[in-house]
């Protein structure tokens, strides 16, 4: 199965609209999972009152992409609802935060590692 990494250390998505981009780079690579680092996201995406979460997990749902994100616990703190937005959409198989790149790629490949928050 092909994934779309992004390296981490760089800003990929500003904001929610640059879903699209992480969309068009999937179907273009003909990857359907996508695997990105937290600095790779919107700086709000992590706090779920801003949307960004909201925004971006939806519309990766629409194109059936599932995301894993690398978010090792001592440098990202989400809010108490995105960690409970978060919980929801692991078990449905769509999105799941992770310590390791290595466990988040097995994740994509066979849905069997556990996520990093309940």
């Amino acid at each position: 199965m092909k994934m779309l990494e992004r390296e981490p250390g760089m800003r990929y998505l500003a904001d929610a609209d640059d879903v699209t981009r992480l969309i068009d780079d999937c179907f273009s690579s003909g990857a359907r999972t996508a695997l990105l680092h937290a600095d790779n996201l919107p700086r709000k995406f992590f706090d779920l009152s801003s949307g960004q979460a909201r925004l971006i997990l939806q519309r990766l749902l629409t194109y059936r992409v599932r995301l894993a994100v690398v978010a090792p616990k001592e440098r990202v703190v989400p809010s108490p609802t995105f960690t409970e937005m978060a919980a929801e959409k692991r078990r449905s198989g769509q999105f799941a935060l992770f310590e390791t790149r290595d466990a988040a790629a097995a994740w994509l490949v066979t849905g069997e590692h556990e996520a990093i928050r309940d």
